[in-house]
């Protein structure tokens, strides 16, 4: 089973202004610390936001990170219930379903597990997160280079191993270890 991406949002200043927290709906499954781009809804009464893939002239102000989701997804599909798992990381906000996220500010810190990155490059302290086109992971890269364009950018503060967020997988005792970068919003 594939671990799903999450983070922990104990640092984010932004969680605590209504103005930079949102309710989106998407037509894509969206793990916890994805980027999306968040558009108003234009279907009369719907507050949502709907949340698109961040293309390439996205403005920085419209790019979002979703939250973990709220609640475990299960469903009946012929008979049987899916989705259902020891392992609590086994979530997605699910396509057509209403997810939350925040708009990124200035100096709030986000901690992203390993598996809400793209890690082709390695994970290391002083090294950038950034948003993607059309990608939801944000992307670690080694360096900005000279002239940055891209529109969200966070440089990781610290990475370790951090052990119990989430039981063990199943037939194994214990708890799990999972690697997180600690990072802070430059722009």
């Amino acid at each position: 089973m594939a671990k799903k991406g999450f983070i922990l949002d104990n640092e984010i200043m932004a969680r605590n202004v209504d103005t930079l927290n949102a309710d989106y709906v998407a037509e894509f499954d969206v793990d916890g610390g994805n980027f999306v781009a968040l558009a108003k809804s234009t279907t009369q009464g719907d507050m949502r936001y709907i949340a698109t893939k961040v293309a390439e002239g996205t403005d920085a102000d419209d790019i979002a990170i979703s939250y973990n989701p709220l609640a475990l997804e299960t469903a009946l599909v012929n008979g049987n219930v899916t989705n259902l798992s020891v392992d609590p990381r086994n979530y997605t906000n699910v396509a057509g379903k209403t997810g939350c996220a925040f708009f990124p500010q200035k100096h709030d810190v986000v901690t992203f597990s390993a598996e809400a990155l793209d890690t082709t490059e390695a994970i290391g302290v002083g090294k950038y997160i950034v948003e993607d086109n059309g990608e939801l992971k944000g992307k670690v890269i080694a360096t900005l280079g000279e002239n940055p364009t891209y529109r969200k950018v966070f440089k990781i503060l610290s990475v370790k191993d951090v052990v119990g967020l989430f039981p063990c997988e199943k037939g194994k005792i214990g708890f799990s270890k999972n690697s997180v970068a600690r990072a802070i919003c430059l722009k």
